[in-house]
């Protein structure tokens, strides 16, 4: 009898332990993916007489992001081209403002970090960024 209900302790025991183990899981998202209405590649398109621009930003889904400017000016009959690409990383603040680090690159010497104001209505993306400080400077960009 004794050995029976050591035995069934054992069982009991046994489903306790692994019922603890299963349960106790990581339930950490180690992908973490921003769900929000910026996400996306967003475009916006300027000219003039003797230039023209484009700004490309993408914002993946895991807090990544590429701002890229291309375009071209003329200058005493002579036309130059540029292009410029940089890396970036952001964080959703709230759901009026992202703060946008860039490491050094093309765009950047040094590190910078911005906080941007931003709102989306439709495919319309109209990002604040304070370019000049005490003036109201936003751009809307088009999701494509």
């Amino acid at each position: 009898m004794e050995k029976k209900l050591l035995s069934m302790m054992t069982i009991v025991l046994m489903a306790l332990v692994c019922t603890t183990f299963t349960s106790c899981g990581d339930d950490d998202d180690d992908n973490k993916t921003v769900k929000s209405p910026i996400v996306g590649t967003w475009i916006i398109s300027e000219s003039g007489d003797d230039w023209s621009s484009t700004e490309t930003i993408v914002f993946n889904s895991n807090g990544t992001g590429t701002l890229s400017i291309s375009g071209y000016a003329t200058a005493n009959k002579k036309r130059e081209s540029y292009s410029y690409s940089q890396s970036f990383t952001y964080n959703i603040l709230s759901d009026r403002l992202l703060q946008v680090h860039f490491e050094v690159g093309e765009l950047y010497t040094k590190a910078v970090d911005k906080v941007w104001a931003y709102s989306v209505s439709g495919n319309q993306l109209t990002i604040n960024d304070g370019y000049d400080v005490g003036k109201d400077y936003s751009e809307t960009y088009t999701k494509r």
